[in-house]
């Protein structure tokens, strides 16, 4: 992950990383993000099937808040309701990113509608989320939002 962080995204300055199925862990996620940190480069980072898990999310919400990321693919990567306060921070605060893809992790009823608290947020400008495992009732939630202008849904829980 130091070479990743060291020559894309530090070096070269690459507007688009994508490091799915890679088996990047919490640790891989520290590492990651202190890459990001202040990176105005960077627009997408497509993370998707790893085992980032809540505490690299954690890692990751915290430097993504000051980059110039678009695009963050979370999908499949054992995330919970747990992490769900740092992704709803994440929103809140960061004012570029435009796509979070977090289909296929298990954020449950909690964590949707901490992130669809965040969302309702006025000056969110959040075009598209992706979730998963939610109820009728927060989908529902969801759709109340008037911040989120589109919504895509995959193996949701009816």
């Amino acid at each position: 992950m130091n070479i990743v962080v060291k020559y894309a995204i530090i070096k070269h300055h690459c507007k688009r990383v994508r490091l799915r199925d890679n088996n990047i862990t919490a640790q891989g996620s520290s590492i990651l993000s202190e890459g990001l940190y202040n990176n105005t480069t960077l627009e997408s980072l497509d993370l998707r099937n790893n085992q980032i898990a809540d505490l690299g999310v954690q890692f990751l919400a915290s430097s993504i808040i000051y980059s110039n990321i678009k695009t963050l693919n979370l999908e499949s990567n054992e995330i919970t309701a747990e992490c769900a306060q740092y992704l709803a921070q994440m929103l809140r605060d960061n004012r570029t990113l435009t796509e979070l893809y977090l289909s296929k992790n298990h954020l449950g009823d909690r964590g949707v509608e901490l992130l669809a608290n965040a969302l309702s947020d006025e000056k969110i400008n959040t075009q598209e989320v992706s979730y998963s495992k939610i109820s009728v009732f927060k989908y529902d939630y969801l759709l109340e939002s008037y911040s989120l202008l589109f919504l895509t849904y995959t193996y949701m829980k009816l």
